[in-house]
């Protein structure tokens, strides 16, 4: 089971073979095996299966399989014959040997079960009409194994044996595609390049659309490693080759997905809003929710997205239903060991030193956008009596597809709906920024202004801003029916900050469209920090003024001073840096929030994030250190761990410190 599983495998049919030869292929082994997998089925990761495969000239064990297929312990038929390789082989004394060892019986009494199989010659199409039509009754799928020629394999065809195994030559082949069969060829098979018994060429098969399906036969692994060598070889695409050991043996067997009916699980919510809505108004939404139990109360959260947004990511509406009751492919478990590796030096085990949450935070640090963007959020919110949950959204000066998004449950069921809102003004002003300047940089507003509805013709502009300096503004122009025109304008950046720009566009009928764009104007230098020291005897004096900020662009620069003990050690300095380091591992956490509980004051003069709150910064530092405590009292830098005893004494002598401060430690 556990091979199966590992090498992807998540339906098995184990080959049965049920034969006149006896020993392994005789009746003690088969009940052997069928009471195992009946006995252990329900306990394994796979789903274990039985394929009988039934030699035709077994007589003898015919009311065995009749008996075993109406009882349901047959999932898979194959028909048999390999009586004229095992008869013409029995001439080698080797072979013969090999054959009765396998019946678990001597050379005389296997030859004796030869002469008396092949005396029942006769009854063999008597035997397959049998099982046959027991498998057609029970609804168990069968197949006719190495088919010789097209004759065998349309009298098999005949008896609703739909599917050829193995089939050995092109004439048997070609029929089985003719009547519209289905065709098994092995795994292996494509992973050797032929057959390691003289047969057909599976890939050969595959690239001409004539294999349905891979079968694993004789070595598992075959399966997962098949598809990939067929795509690499051009036989065919990947997703075709994977049907081929998927979805295609699926179909064959008959399996289908069951789909759970959620009943009173399920919530019908339907969203109730206008198809198409105005900039700088608001949106109303109403959701309708149907299905609650009487006593029961539902919650809605409702979601307005630029469509554009969800594009980016691919993000798709929430479907709570379809997790709750749909389909599941398999899971995967990662297990990490990289924190075991030894330490050749002292045989300790490796320790990783930094940490790699950096990148996280250096992706926030983009300029803002220049539009306020479309991502609202309202909930939850109860359901009232009357079935509604409502909420709105006042939407800025936006132009586009805003996907509404509902998710409701209640103690007893999920529900979700979805629908888009068409935003937009009658005449759509489109605006093209660049993403920052520096001071002194000189580009372009570009416009794009297409009509939509309502009247066309004579339109004025107005384009203004703070802190940029703009270029010749067009105070009309003359816009014909669905016509699109594009200005450009010019600017020119100057101070350091958010500059703001605001377009203001007048229909014919008066109406004013307006739209407000954001333009951060930054140094894109590197930080530069300057030190000094210096001894204040008696009767000196020394000036702290805007002076020290000579040779820096004005507004950019942020000063401290230290007077007394704390100048020695640079107090202000060493917490400025240790609030700016971008990681946030335990060992950092705890640096930053260790001086604020000594050097809070410096810390509010210096007016660092959070200053006005230290205690609060001091207790959400307490708890996130906790966080990476194990159970065994140790700390770990991202999660809880044990084995770095610095580490444990560094946070142990915070959280005591912050103790005897007052706050509260655990």
């Amino acid at each position: 089971d556990r091979q199966l599983v590992a090498n992807g495998i998540t339906t098995a049919c184990h080959g049965l073979t049920y034969s006149w030869e006896g020993g392994l292929r005789g009746r003690e082994a088969a009940l052997a095996l069928l009471d195992h997998v009946t006995q252990h089925r329900h306990n394994t990761y796979a789903d274990h299966r039985i394929h009988l495969r039934f030699e035709t000239h077994h007589a003898d064990g015919l009311q065995d399989a009749l008996g075993w297929i109406a009882e349901g312990k047959i999932d898979f038929l194959a028909f048999n014959d390999h009586l004229p390789s095992i008869a013409s082989k029995c001439i080698q004394p080797e072979k013969l040997a090999a054959y009765a060892e396998r019946a678990r019986c001597t050379i005389k009494t296997f030859k004796e079960r030869l002469c008396q199989a092949q005396s029942r010659s006769d009854a063999v199409w008597g035997n397959v009409n049998a099982l046959a039509r027991a498998c057609l009754q029970y609804g168990v799928p069968m197949a006719s194994h190495d088919d010789e020629n097209c004759n065998d394999r349309e009298r098999f065809d005949t008896l609703g044996v739909g599917i050829s195994e193995f089939p050995r030559t092109q004439d048997a082949l070609f029929t089985a595609m003719a009547l519209d069969n289905l065709v098994v060829m092995g795994a292996p098979n494509v992973l050797l390049g032929g057959s390691h018994s003289g047969g057909l060429a599976a890939i050969d098969a595959v690239r001409s659309r004539m294999c349905d399906i891979l079968a694993s036969d004789y070595y598992y692994p075959s399966l997962l490693h098949a598809p990939f060598k067929l795509a690499h070889l051009g036989a065919c695409s990947l997703a075709e080759a994977w049907r081929l050991v998927a979805e295609n043996p699926a179909r064959a067997l008959g399996l289908s997905y069951a789909k759970i009916d959620p009943g009173t699980r399920a919530l019908q919510a339907n969203i109730e809003t206008a198809p198409e809505a105005a900039p700088r108004g608001s949106l109303d939404v109403a959701v309708k929710v149907d299905g609650v139990l009487p006593g029961d109360t539902a919650f809605v959260t409702i979601a307005a997205v630029d469509q554009g947004i969800l594009n980016l990511t691919g993000f798709t509406p929430p479907d709570p239903q379809d997790h709750y009751f749909g389909q599941r492919k398999l899971g995967i478990g990662i297990r990490d060991i990289y924190g075991r590796l030894i330490d050749g030096l002292n045989g300790a085990e490796g320790v990783v030193r930094s940490g790699g949450d950096a990148g996280g935070q250096a992706r926030l640090k983009a300029p803002p956008p220049t539009e306020e963007l479309v991502a609202y959020f309202a909930g939850p919110i109860a359901v009232g009596a009357d079935g509604y949950a409502r909420a709105s959204f006042d939407l800025p000066s936006f132009n586009g597809t805003v996907k509404i998004m509902a998710v409701a449950w209640s103690k007893r069921g999920v529900g979700q709906a979805s629908a888009d809102v068409l935003v937009r003004d009658p005449v759509v002003v489109t605006a093209s920024l660049p993403r920052f300047m520096q001071p002194g940089d000189q580009s372009r507003l570009l416009l794009e202004i297409v009509h939509a509805t309502g009247p066309s013709g004579k339109m004025q502009l107005a384009v203004t801003s703070t802190g940029l300096t703009l270029g010749r503004v067009p105070a009309d122009f003359t816009l014909g029916d669905k016509a699109k025109t594009t200005i450009e304008i010019p600017i020119t950046a100057d101070p350091v900050g958010l500059q703001s720009i605001t377009v203001a566009l007048t229909t014919p009928d008066g109406k004013v469209l307006t739209k407000d764009l954001k333009l951060p104007v930054q140094v894109n230098d590197p930080m530069v920090a300057r030190v000094s020291r210096l001894d204040l005897g008696k009767g000196q004096n020394f000036t702290f003024d805007e002076a020290v900020f000579d040779g820096m662009l004005p507004g950019t620069g942020t000063a401290t001073m230290a007077i007394g003990p704390i100048a020695r050690l640079n107090a202000p300095g060493v917490l400025a840096a240790l609030d700016a380091y971008p990681y946030g591992c335990t060992e950092q956490i705890t640096s930053k929030a260790l001086p604020l509980l000594y050097f809070d004051q410096v810390a509010q003069a210096m007016d660092l994030p959070g200053a006005n709150n230290i205690k609060g910064r001091i207790e959400q530092a307490v708890l996130e250190v906790l966080q990476n405590q194990s159970s065994g009292g140790a700390f770990g830098l991202w999660a809880p761990g044990d084995g770095d005893m610095w580490l444990d004494a560094y946070v142990t002598d915070f959280l005591s410190r912050a103790k005897a401060q007052g706050f509260t430690v655990p």
